[in-house]
């Protein structure tokens, strides 16, 4: 675990992140609650790179949850 991103998750009220995909330039980390990922509100994530780190906008989330989980219910 990054130890910017955990002081940065736990500041933030979460007990931790782990680590998804690389995006953009950012390492994207999704907040944990207890021993899972948190699904409440909307999905924000956590945003790395460089010294900058931030929680994602809710544009970016849903560009970001496209490449976890992309749709495959549009019939191919």
């Amino acid at each position: 675990m990054n130890k910017k991103v955990l002081k940065f998750a736990k500041e933030n009220g979460y007990k931790g992140a782990e680590k998804k995909i690389s995006w953009n330039g950012y390492e994207v980390y999704e907040p944990i609650y207890g021993k899972r990922a948190a699904h409440t509100g909307y999905p924000l994530v956590i945003l790395l790179k460089g010294d900058e780190i931030r929680l994602s906008t809710e544009a970016e989330s849903l560009e970001i949850l496209d490449v976890l989980y992309p749709d495959s219910s549009d019939g191919e």
